[in-house]
């Protein structure tokens, strides 16, 4: 009778725990991203008159690490064009940006920062407000920052930028369950299944 009622109990906890919306938790981002992508002719795209810089999987390339899993990079944002010795800031205003992950789940918003030309190398900092996602990051926020350095190259004859840098801050995302939600269902499903083995063992 007692252990019918704990069986009882414990599914209850682990019904309720499955079926109830996930406590919101901020979690570290941390991670790398790296992207390669064509130089458009300046002053055209939606930034125009200043230059538009566009950052795709497929132009020709874009890719993140992290220790939320591995994503590929849409970015899209607006400059006056490239630091150089004459003028060694040059601004990112109105980025727009998408993170595709691999489980299927994305990050979205938007971000700005700036480009630094300094003895002969170009550093970029970016500020990504994430504004929302889909899957397991349904109406996540955040701020996120890039920093690294930017080279240029070329890519079947066209000119390209190359971008290799980190990726650090915090997310708040509550479509992932706090550890202490995952403790509280696994403890209900062991539970079940002690009990469960006891009552066969006192059958046979």
């Amino acid at each position: 009778m007692i252990s019918s009622r704990i069986v009882q109990a414990a599914a209850a906890v682990a019904v309720l725990l499955a079926g109830a919306p996930a406590a919101a938790g901020i979690y570290a981002f941390t991670g790398s991203r790296q992207n390669v992508n064509f130089v458009s002719p300046p002053g055209t795209g939606r930034c125009a008159p200043l230059n538009t810089v566009t950052i795709t999987p497929t132009g020709p390339s874009s890719s993140g690490t992290s220790n939320f899993g591995s994503f590929v990079l849409t970015n899209s944002h607006c400059i006056a064009g490239p630091p150089n010795a004459g003028n060694p800031v040059r601004a990112i205003t109105d980025g727009q940006f998408v993170w595709d992950f691999d489980d299927g789940g994305s990050l979205f918003g938007t971000y700005a920062g700036q480009a630094v030309f300094d003895a002969g190398v170009v550093t970029g900092t970016e500020n990504f407000t994430v504004l929302g996602g889909t899957g397991r990051f349904l109406d996540a926020s955040g701020l996120l920052q890039s920093v690294g350095t930017l080279g240029f190259g070329m890519v079947e004859g066209r000119p390209v930028g190359i971008f290799n840098g980190t990726l650090t801050g915090t997310l708040n995302a509550p479509g992932i369950p706090e550890p202490d939600s995952w403790a509280m269902l696994i403890a209900g499903f062991g539970l079940i299944g002690a009990v469960a083995r006891r009552r066969r063992v006192a059958v046979a």
